[in-house]
């Protein structure tokens, strides 16, 4: 299991097992320079160089195996908020975008123009959720 430079872990909720949510950037960029790093001649510049990765954790022996993992997210951001049942899944939260991610979907909602996000856009909005 590889996630390097994690910025934030989380729980999932309603697992039989432990599972950790990590977001993690293994490029360790940040938005004063990004612009410092020159992508191949033939690919545009991409901003999404965060990860959220899904480890279930087994006492014994004291080893974790990823469930899944979800890249390309906004380099910006910031937290990981683990999501109770029924919606699930966890909202990654960055400067300019809000992404709800499992372990079959991404979606994201842009915050401002200055959104870059590799997620899903929301077509007709989230489930309701009652707290």
């Amino acid at each position: 299991v590889s996630l390097h430079h994690a910025i934030d872990v989380g729980f999932l909720h309603g697992r039989a097992t432990p599972t950790a949510l990590v977001l993690a950037d293994p490029r360790q960029t940040w938005p004063g320079r990004s612009d410092r790093r020159q992508p191949p001649p033939d690919t545009r510049w991409n901003p999404s160089t965060c990860e959220v990765g899904a480890l279930v954790l087994s006492p014994l022996p004291r080893t974790g195996a990823l469930l899944w993992r979800r890249q390309g997210l906004p380099s910006n951001s910031t937290a990981l908020l683990p999501l109770p049942l029924p919606l699930g899944g966890a909202l990654v939260v960055s400067d300019n975008a809000l992404v709800w991610l499992d372990q079959v979907h991404s979606h994201g909602v842009a915050l401002n123009g200055e959104a870059r996000c590799e997620a899903t856009p929301l077509v007709d909005g989230p489930p309701s959720l009652t707290l």
